[in-house]
């Protein structure tokens, strides 16, 4: 199952980068611009968004500090712990996950679980990796176009991303992120669930999340008012 899933999740990824093609870049990021405090987006007029930016305006690069910033933004957000109670709630109805014991009683270490991946997730993709890897972590927002086009750059946007520099580049930074993340929830994981197999089908559910999420910064990212202090 983890096998089958990871290979057609990456499959999916990756024949949406290859229709969209590699000669325009994810977004377009000016290194000769000032620098700039993060944004302050909206998702769903109500979830923040500080990696949301327009593919379609010049951003200027972000400060390595910036990197780290956008990561603790999004921790210490008072949402930040919402999705992680979701997906619990989930888990626990369907023993879909870890090996826990299909009960509500395991709610709670099925909720630390799930709390600890997302936090971690965010440090490595948002913080550490696009600060080693000089990548940039922020969504760039299409914004327009057809549906079909929007979600092809969505998915893109799991595989190809830009440099400090405004070049088009593997997402490498995401990617070894999604891959630290996985190694880490071995730690505190039960011990049935540390197989090759529950680890690549952990990390491509995590890929399909992140795409989740820049789907909902896609299609209701739209809210921006002014910049983040």
């Amino acid at each position: 199952m983890g096998l089958r899933f990871a290979a057609l999740s990456f499959g999916l990824l990756f024949c949406a980068a290859a229709a969209c093609g590699v000669a325009r870049a994810q977004g377009t990021v000016d290194p000769g611009l000032p620098e700039a405090p993060l944004p302050r987006g909206h998702v769903l007029f109500v979830l923040p968004a500080y990696e949301m930016v327009d593919a379609d305006e010049r951003a200027a690069p972000l400060r390595t500090s910036q990197k780290y910033e956008m990561a603790y933004r999004k921790l210490v957000s008072p949402n930040f712990a919402v999705m992680p109670a979701i997906s619990s709630a989930y888990d626990t109805a369907t023993g879909f996950g870890p090996r826990y014991p299909k009960a509500w009683g395991s709610f709670g270490s099925r909720y630390g679980y799930n709390l600890g991946n997302e936090a971690s997730q965010t440090f490595f993709i948002y913080g550490l990796m696009p600060a080693l890897l000089h990548q940039d972590p922020r969504y760039f927002r299409k914004g327009s176009g057809s549906i079909k086009s929007r979600v092809l750059w969505v998915l893109r946007s799991d595989v190809l991303t830009v440099n400090d520099e405004g070049m088009t580049t593997v997402n490498t930074s995401g990617l070894a992120g999604v891959a630290l993340s996985t190694a880490l929830t071995n730690t505190y994981a039960p011990a049935t669930s540390r197989t090759v197999g529950d680890n690549l089908e952990h990390f491509a559910i995590s890929e399909a999340m992140n795409a989740l999420w820049n789907g909902f910064l896609e299609f209701g990212g739209g809210w921006r008012r002014g910049q983040s202090k």
